[in-house]
């Protein structure tokens, strides 16, 4: 169908707008089965219950891993990076 378009540019507007659907609709079926693993695990519905169970301990136990890695570095003199 694209042969017959005499037009040049507008050949090329076609096959860039393509590109970039094609692109977009890629990155839509990479991430989506992630996503959706990610929000399972979250409400406790995988599997394995222990997934759900390591998943709300790891969220919970971080923030307080991080201030004390940050007091200890702060006790050995170095500056730890704010983010």
């Amino acid at each position: 169908m694209l042969g017959r378009i005499t037009k040049a540019d507008v050949t090329k507007k076609i096959v860039i707008t393509y590109a970039r659907a094609k692109s977009l609709m890629d990155a839509v079926n990479y991430y989506a089965p992630r996503y959706e693993e990610r929000d399972r695990l979250s409400r406790g519905t995988g599997p394995e219950p222990t997934q759900a169970q390591r998943l709300e301990a790891v969220e919970k136990d971080l923030p307080g891993l991080l201030e004390e890695i940050e007091k200890y570095l702060e006790s050995e003199g170095v500056e730890a990076e704010k983010v």
